[in-house]
């Protein structure tokens, strides 16, 4: 991951509750990047935006919180599974309601058969196993 990231012009990676962030925290380190955790409603302290959504087997809300980022900034987002695309389509809603830029997405795995890819619009992404 951090190979295909090492050359990108951003400020923060944006990890995805839970597994995200081990993968995030890690390239964080490894890039010297800030780090912005989304997570499900009520982990995170201070002031938050959430956002509701579906996922395969349940529904949830993720939030982040809105001092860790300013608009304008670049960030990657990570996590480890692409599956639906419904988590990484409300982390990116989130950060586009605070006018972020995403320039790019990252998972380790990703389940082609889902199509989750299509949730992502126009933002680049790449994965590093696919099924």
């Amino acid at each position: 991951m951090a190979e295909k990231l090492h050359r990108s012009d951003f400020s923060h990676i944006v990890a995805m509750d839970a597994r995200g962030f081990l993968f995030g925290s890690a390239l964080a380190y490894k890039l010297n990047k800030g780090i912005v955790m989304v997570r499900k409603k009520g982990k995170l302290p201070g002031q938050c935006i959430s956002k509701k959504f579906e996922y395969e087997y349940a529904g949830a809300e993720f939030e982040i919180q809105k001092n860790q980022l300013h608009p304008g900034e670049k960030v990657v987002v990570i996590d480890d599974v692409l599956a639906t695309g419904n988590s990484v389509a409300t982390t990116i809603d989130l950060l586009k309601e605070l006018d972020i830029n995403i320039i790019s997405a990252g998972f380790l795995i990703e389940l082609e058969f889902l199509n989750g890819k299509e949730k992502l619009g126009e933002i680049p992404y790449f994965s590093l196993v696919q099924y």
